[in-house]
């Protein structure tokens, strides 16, 4: 197959690798070490970035004990409809 050929001249891994200068292939999950902007093997564009951030800031909220004793006595009734 001609793609075999094309496959065995360029890098690639299966592991998060962003850091490394690879980029992702969202069709053939796998990522690539290439100059081109395009997947080699099925043409798709490559994503240069992850989807989502790792590190996220949250931010820290202290409950007061007033508000424990208040979500102590809160009551969720729950009705769940199937739809068949």
């Amino acid at each position: 197959m001609p793609w075999q050929s094309l496959v065995s001249r360029i890098q690639v891994s299966y592991k998060k690798s962003y850091s490394g200068g690879f980029r992702y292939c969202t069709r053939c999950r796998a990522f690539y070490k290439t100059g081109s902007p395009r997947c080699p093997v099925c043409g798709t564009l490559l994503r240069i970035n992850p989807r989502k951030r790792k590190n996220l800031s949250f931010k820290k909220v202290e409950i007061t004990p007033e508000l424990e004793k208040e979500l102590e006595n809160i009551q969720v009734n729950l009705k769940i409809v199937r739809k068949t």
